[in-house]
């Protein structure tokens, strides 16, 4: 729906799809993964996905990961990495623990699923896993509470003091296929 391609044509460093329930922000998180997974085939690049938890991982963004990515590669299990023909490897983590993804490098894109309810230092530790190539961001999630995701990137984006950033909110009725 038209909300969804708003976010997932956002050209800005940092795109937040932020809706109620059953919006269709993991199904759109899930195909801007593998678009941005497609623009690069250096296996020695990378992209990073993540939940907040082990259930939400397991539940709803490994599942919406691995029915967009499938024919891409394979998903290896042990490892929490999918790994596309060409080699890249898209790192699958839980940001129960915020320094999960330190030491990946060269990082070329990141989803971070149901985002709001990450710690500050998971943000934290995404930003500097995206800075050295300057890696899109791309944040799906329901409005959970006035923390990390209100104060550091809503209200700056709100006031104009964020421009590299980009905020698509709706509510879960705008979906055009919940029903009313």
């Amino acid at each position: 729906h038209k909300f969804q391609k708003d976010a997932l044509f956002s050209e800005k460093k940092t795109t937040c799809l932020v809706s109620g329930i059953q919006g269709g922000k993991t199904y759109i998180g899930g195909l801007w993964a593998r678009y941005k997974a497609s623009q690069f085939r250096d296996p020695n690049e990378c992209g990073i996905v993540t939940a907040p938890t082990y259930k939400v991982l397991k539940q709803a963004t490994l599942p919406r990961l691995l029915t967009v990515f499938n024919g891409l590669g394979e998903w290896f299990e042990s490892e929490s990495i999918f790994r596309m023909h060409s080699g890249q490897p898209s790192y699958v983590r839980t940001m129960h623990e915020p320094n999960s993804i330190e030491g990946i490098p060269k990082c070329r894109w990141i989803w971070g699923d149901e985002a709001g309810l990450y710690k500050q230092l998971a943000y934290v530790n995404i930003q500097g896993r995206a800075a050295p190539m300057e890696a899109p961001i791309f944040f799906t999630t329901t409005p959970y509470a006035l923390n990390w995701l209100y104060k550091d990137l809503y209200k700056p984006w709100k006031n104009g003091k964020m421009k590299d950033a980009h905020f698509v909110q709706f509510r879960s009725v705008d979906n055009p296929y919940f029903p009313k």
